[in-house]
C-alpha cells in the first residue's frame, strides 16, 4: 500500500471514529496521518474537527488555521473554525468566516454544506435548508447535510412551536441514521426530538380532555421511546414548555372569559393577571399531573421506565398547587407520588420507602378523617404499608407505627 492509500484509509478512519463519538481514538489516527503526510490540508482539518469535539476550542483553531493555509479556499474547514470562534464567543470573527464562505461559489456538495451551516448561524435559514438541498442533489447519501437540515427545521420547530417541522426534522434524522446509523450525533439528537414530539402529543391529547382511549394507542405504537430518554425530555423540556406555553394559554383563556362572562373586563388589570395565571398554571399542570398517572397505570413497556417517568410529572406538577385552595389536588398528586416510589426499582431502596412515607404524611396534612375519610383511610392503610417494609430507623418502632 503507497503512501497515499495509507493517508486515504487513516482520513476515513479518523472520520468514522468521530462519527462514533469516539473522540480521542479518532484524534489519535488524524494524528498518525499527519505523521505520514504534514502538509495535508485534509489532515489538519480532520485534526481540527476532532480538537472542536474534545470542546478544545483554541487547538481547533489552530489546525483550522493550518488546513487553510495549505488550502485557502476550504468551506468546510472555514465553517468549522468560525463555529470553534463562536464556541470560545469570539463572535464578531465567527461572523466573519460564516460570511466568507458565503462568498464561496460552492463546487462540491460539501462546499453546499459548509454554506449551508454558515447561513444558519447567520440567521439565514431559508437559504441554509436550500444549501443542504443542493448538497443533497448532488450526493443523496451526505448523512450530515441529512442531519444538518434537521437541525435547522428542528430549530425552527422550538421557535415557532411548530410540531410539523419538528416531524420534519424528525424525518431528516431517520435518513441520516438509515444512511450512516453510527452517526452518534444524529443518534441522540433522534432520540430526544421522537419523545419530545410523542410527549407533545400526549400533553395536547390530555390537554384537549382525552384519557386513556386516545392516549394508551399513542403510547402502544411507541413503546420503544418510553425509556430514560423520554425522561430526560420531560426534565429538560418541560420548564422551557411552561414559560413558552403559558403566556398563549393566558391569551387564549382571556378571549374564552371575555366570550362567556362580561364581569372579567371589569376586574382590576392586575387581578386579571393573576386569574389568568394561576388559572393557566393550574390547567397545565393538572395535564401534566393527569399524563403521569396514565402512564403509572399503563401496563405495557418496561415498568422501571413507566414508573420513572410518572414520578417526573408527579413531581413536576406539584409546585403549582401550592395555593390552598389547590390542597385537595396536591394531596392527590402526593398520593400518587408514594405509590410510585414504592414501586420504584431503580434508585436505593431505602431513600424510596423514605420518600413513600413522606408523600402519604404531606397527603395526610390534607385528607383528614373528618373531611375526606376514604381518602384518609386509603393513606393510612398504604402508610401502615409502608412502615412495616421500612429499612431505616428502629424495627420496633416501624411496627409500632404501622400498627
Amino acid at each position: 500500500m503507497n503512501d497515499n492509500n495509507s493517508l486515504d484509509v487513516l482520513l476515513e478512519q479518523g472520520h468514522d471514529l468521530l462519527d462514533r463519538g469516539q473522540y480521542e481514538a479518532g484524534l489519535e489516527v488524524f494524528h498518525q496521518a499527519d505523521s505520514l503526510d504534514s502538509n495535508s490540508p485534509q489532515v489538519k482539518y480532520g485534526l481540527g474537527l476532532a480538537y472542536y469535539r474534545l470542546e478544545r476550542y483554541q487547538d481547533s483553531i489552530d489546525y483550522l488555521n493550518l488546513a487553510l493555509q495549505l488550502e485557502e479556499i476550504y468551506p468546510l474547514a472555514l465553517v468549522r473554525r468560525g463555529l470553534a470562534y463562536k464556541a470560545i464567543e469570539e463572535n464578531d470573527v465567527a461572523n466573519a468566516d460564516f460570511e466568507a464562505v458565503l462568498k464561496i461559489e460552492p463546487q462540491t456538495y460539501k462546499d453546499w454544506r459548509a454554506k449551508g451551516i454558515a447561513s444558519d448561524e447567520l440567521g439565514q435559514y431559508e437559504t441554509a435548508l436550500e444549501c443542504y438541498e443542493k448538497a443533497l442533489k448532488i450526493e443523496p447519501n451526505d448523512y450530515q447535510s441529512w442531519h444538518n437540515k434537521g437541525l435547522v427545521l428542528e430549530s425552527r420547530g422550538v421557535i415557532l412551536q411548530s410540531i410539523d417541522y419538528f416531524e420534519a426534522a424528525l424525518s431528516c434524522y431517520e435518513k441520516a441514521l438509515e444512511i450512516e446509523p453510527n452517526f452518534q450525533l444524529t443518534n441522540k439528537k433522534e432520540q430526544l426530538l421522537s419523545r419530545n414530539i410523542l410527549f407533545s402529543k400526549i400533553l395536547d391529547i390530555i390537554m384537549k380532555g382525552g384519557e386513556k382511549e386516545q392516549v394508551y394507542p399513542l403510547l402502544d405504537r411507541n413503546i420503544e421511546r418510553i425509556d430514560i430518554h423520554l425522561n430526560l425530555v420531560l426534565q429538560k423540556n418541560i420548564p422551557e414548555l411552561v414559560k413558552k406555553i403559558l403566556p398563549m394559554m393566558e391569551i387564549e383563556l382571556r378571549n374564552k372569559f371575555i366570550e362567556i362572562d362580561s364581569v372579567f373586563e371589569t376586574l382590576e388589570k392586575e387581578v386579571q393577571k393573576s386569574l389568568l395565571k394561576t388559572v393557566s398554571e393550574t390547567s397545565l399542570a393538572n395535564s401534566l399531573s393527569n399524563f403521569g398517572s396514565l402512564i403509572h397505570e399503563f401496563s405495557r413497556g418496561n415498568r422501571s421506565h413507566n414508573i420513572e417517568i410518572a414520578i417526573t410529572l408527579y413531581e413536576i406538577s406539584l409546585p403549582f398547587f401550592t395555593q390552598p385552595d389547590f390542597s385537595n389536588i396536591r394531596a392527590g398528586i402526593q398520593n400518587n407520588l408514594a405509590n410510585a416510589y414504592l414501586e420504584r426499582s431503580r434508585g436505593n431502596k431505602a431513600d424510596n420507602l423514605e420518600q413513600a412515607i413522606q408523600c402519604h404524611q404531606d397527603s395526610l396534612m390534607f385528607f383528614t378523617q373528618i373531611d375526606f375519610p376514604e381518602e384518609w383511610a386509603r393513606a393510612q392503610l398504604n402508610l401502615c404499608s409502608v412502615y412495616t417494609e421500612r429499612i431505616k430507623g428502629n424495627r420496633v418502632d416501624n411496627l409500632e407505627q404501622a400498627i
